[in-house]
């Protein structure tokens, strides 16, 4: 197997990103979509694309539910670090993990993988300090309960409103359709307002699939939409054209 710098320098220095996705199958496979998308009008040859390998695997245990218990947790950091070491044996150099949720076990991980992972939250930061005024939270249950973006300039959903998210996302999970999206922003739409914010940040990578609807229609937003998959997928892209 070639090893991950003579990898490296054999394509011109260009880094390889493990992404280690399956949390859920649909969004990881949408970012790495995203990333080719996003990229084509600034390459000049198929091998100037960015460079990525896909772990995709939904068996990962429920990493909201497996925080209920030692056991379950252990579950989840052990699949955490088989996965990703595999990712660093195919010659990735940097790794990215394509759930929200699964950021609260990165801490738990072993530091030789602590330091090859990219952290989602760090690139919603650096975003949250470019914008003008407060910004919205739309996010799992998970991680509204656990405070896993925890900023001075967010603010979460009231619990009525989170639950009504939380739904939409464990339908999108399943499978996403021009009426749910639809259904889906016009509820975001209506209920913006009285939080008085001027950003909403798509805080779970299933609401990325509502941000690809969102560009094919012709909606008017009277809000700013933070997308924090869409963040990462400019991030590989930038590293790498």
């Amino acid at each position: 197997m070639i090893k991950c710098e003579e990898n490296t320098v054999r394509l011109g220095g260009k880094p390889l990103f493990g992404i280690l996705g399956g949390m859920g199958p649909l969004s990881s496979a949408e970012l790495v979509k995203t990333v080719y998308t996003n990229s084509q009008n600034q390459i000049i040859s198929e091998q100037n694309f960015p460079r990525m390998v896909l772990i995709s695997d939904p068996a990962i245990p429920d990493r909201a539910k497996s925080l209920k218990d030692q056991a379950q947790t252990n579950e989840v950091i052990q699949e955490l670090i088989e996965k990703i070491d595999g990712l660093i044996k195919l010659g990735s150099s940097e790794i990215i993990i394509a759930c929200i949720t699964a950021h609260l076990y990165l801490k738990l991980l072993p530091l030789h993988i602590q330091d090859k992972v990219t952290s989602m939250l760090d690139l919603l930061y650096k975003e949250i300090e470019t914008q003008n005024g407060r910004c919205l939270i739309l996010s799992s249950l998970a991680v509204r309960s656990n405070n896993i973006i925890n900023h001075s300039r967010v603010q979460y959903l009231a619990d009525e409103d989170a639950e009504m998210i939380q739904e939409y996302i464990f339908k999108i999970k399943l499978g996403g359709s021009d009426k749910l999206y639809a259904e889906l922003m016009g509820n975001i739409v209506k209920i913006a307002p009285k939080y008085k914010v001027t950003t909403v940040i798509f805080a779970c990578t299933e609401l990325h699939m509502l941000k690809v609807w969102l560009k094919s229609s012709n909606i008017s937003l009277q809000f700013n939409i933070i997308d924090s998959l869409e963040l990462l997928a400019n991030y590989i892209i930038k590293k790498q054209i």
